[in-house]
């Protein structure tokens, strides 16, 4: 079947006119063509979503209700607003200057100090504060400087961290 036979049965059948015929065609790509591109951003969104719900899986939440009503503005009606705050200043961030230098931080004991408190050291990710666990299930530190026996951490990771870390 060729190009003016599927032509003149749409104009026999459907009573299209040949202009009417190459609108639709052309809507039909538009359409197959957006649906194709939505279903690639949807996977990367899906990707993405997914990234940031393990983010979030690592904050902390502390709930409050703020003790003034706030009206709502499409009606006379009093709203309490209970407030969420995140705060993932314990689990997930690195330790900031400004932090460190503060009379309330405690520096991090290398051989207390769980998974997240690691991570919160500069240059440890999850796999090398894993390895740290893993280095003193079996060798306890004796000095801070040990750390430089665990894989991943030479003495320029140690320099950047040397400052935050201790042993108890």
């Amino acid at each position: 079947m060729n190009r003016n036979s599927i032509y003149h049965w749409i104009q026999t059948h459907l009573k299209m006119t040949k202009s009417e015929i190459n609108f639709a065609v052309i809507l039909l790509i538009a359409t197959a063509t957006g649906l194709f591109i939505n279903s690639l951003n949807e996977s990367q969104s899906k990707d993405i979503v997914l990234s940031k719900i393990i983010q979030i899986d690592n904050l902390e939440a502390t709930e409050s209700i703020e003790t003034k009503p706030q009206t709502s503005p499409h009606d006379s009606n009093i709203i309490p607003l209970a407030k969420t705050e995140i705060s993932s200043k314990s689990y997930n961030s690195k330790i900031t200057p400004e932090e460190a230098q503060s009379d309330a931080f405690q520096k991090i004991d290398l051989n207390t100090a769980d998974l997240k408190q690691l991570m919160r050291l500069p240059g440890v990710g999850e796999k090398t504060a894993q390895k740290i666990i893993e280095y003193r299930s079996t060798n306890k530190f004796e000095s801070i400087a040990e750390i430089m026996n665990v894989k991943g951490i030479g003495p320029a990771k140690f320099e950047k961290m040397k400052k935050f870390i201790t042993i108890k």
